[in-house]
Parts: structure tokens; sequence; C-alpha cells
């Protein structure tokens, strides 16, 4: 199910192979939960960097939100939530459950916390 169709095929990934539909999934999960995806992951020795994207002025739904939040508590992921999906302007970072105050950036930032995120997984 993708709650914005019209945004979604305006950002098409390189590699992009099809649309799965989770609609017939509605209603095997209580409270209206539906999957979601992460649009971004990288794994390093058993370390994760997760990305959530977002169009600039749209907000990250609160189920995912919550479901963002408690991965990094459970496991060794950081999220990274960029907004501006083509060009990043603002990112916003989740780390032990925590989500951290949102800033502004631009390619070579977000390139620069990726690789600061490398050096430390690496260790």
């Amino acid at each position: 199910m993708i709650d914005y169709p019209d945004n979604f095929f305006k950002s098409v990934a390189s590699d992009f192979d099809g649309v799965f539909e989770w609609g017939y999934l509605a209603g095997a999960f209580p409270r209206g939960i539906m999957p979601m995806d992460w649009d971004g992951v990288v794994e390093i020795n058993n370390n994760f960097l997760v990305f959530e994207t977002k169009d600039v002025g749209k907000e990250v739904p609160e189920g995912q939100l919550m479901a963002l939040k408690r991965a990094t508590k459970v496991g060794p992921f950081i999220v990274v939530i960029l907004w501006g999906k083509k060009e990043p302007v603002e990112y916003q970072l989740i780390y032990k459950g925590e989500l951290r105050e949102k800033k502004s950036c631009d390619k070579e930032r977000i390139k620069r916390l990726c690789q600061a995120w490398v050096k430390w997984a690496e260790k």
C-alpha cells in the first residue's frame, strides 16, 4: 500500500524492480498496522545504518517512528531520516531510542556522517 503514489513514482531508484503491493495484508495485524519499508540499509560488522527518506515538509508517521526508535533500542541500529529525495536539506538521527535534533544538511554532510559511521562500525 503506497500512501503517496504520485510522489513515490517521481523518485524511483535506478535499480527499481517494481512495486510490492502490501494491501492484501490489511487486517492481518492489530490496530491497522501495515508493513513499512526501510529506504536504505548498510551493514558493517553486525552494525546497521538505516535510512528513511521523506519529501521536504512530510513527517514520519507516528507508527513508523515508533518502530524505528524501537529498532535502535533492541539492536545495533542507527537511523538517519533524510528530507529531500534528490537533494537532502535536513536530517535527523535516531540512536538508542532517542530522536535527535533535526539539522540542515547537504549531500556532503550526509556523506561525512556515513564515513564517520563506517569508522565507528569497523572498530
